[in-house]
């Protein structure tokens, strides 16, 4: 029996793999095939390849960019390819443990690049992370950095709401929140910020 895992294991085993990597700001990640034993993600590498994750990338499209090679490797499997197997180094493996829904809150005391990540590892098709504005609980699924670094006010401060979104100050540089769990958080934010 085969099973995939998205990452180059020994490296990220465990169910959160992806969102892990996303969080942690890697830039080489991959898709790799490995045999079924009696350790989790631990059998020996049938198949690996690399894959990059990009600035913009979201989990959606890793998973696409994973799913085309993985397609690509079955049909040469069905088609009589050989691979060799090799074991994996131990030595060099850890596991991610899975992100419980209170772990999803967003931290703005962050730097803008590190709550882009945030973001961003709980995207589509996760279910989001998240923030209050004002005793509302707000989703977040897809951000960009506007401004890189500097101070633009206190950290969770709104900066400005436009049809882009809502810039948010963090700890260093901002970030633009694009899309949001409803219309609903959009407008009471901008409601709200307009009123003040």
């Amino acid at each position: 029996v085969y099973h995939s895992q998205p990452s180059l294991l020994p490296l990220y085993r465990g169910y959160g793999a992806i969102s892990y990597q996303f969080l942690m700001g890697v830039k080489i990640s991959g898709i790799t095939v490995y045999e079924e034993n009696n350790i989790i993600d631990g059998g020996d590498i049938i198949f690996q390849e690399k894959v990059n994750i990009n600035y913009g990338d979201t989990p959606y499209n890793f998973i696409d960019k994973c799913s085309k090679i993985l397609s690509q490797f079955i049909y040469k499997l069905k088609n009589g390819a050989s691979f060799n197997k090799k074991p994996q180094d131990n030595n060099k493996a850890f596991y991610i443990a899975r992100t419980r829904n209170k772990q999803k809150i967003i931290d703005f005391n962050s730097s803008a690049v590190s709550v882009y990540n945030f973001i961003t590892a709980y995207a589509y098709p996760f279910n989001g992370s998240y923030f209050y504005y004002d005793g509302i609980k707000c989703k977040a699924h897809l951000s960009s950095i506007e401004k890189w670094q500097g101070n633009y006010g206190k950290a969770g401060e709104i900066i400005d709401v436009s049809d882009y979104g809502i810039e948010v100050a963090c700890g260093e540089g901002s970030v633009i929140i694009k899309e949001y769990s409803s219309v609903e958080d959009f407008n009471f934010i901008k409601e709200k910020i307009i009123n003040n």
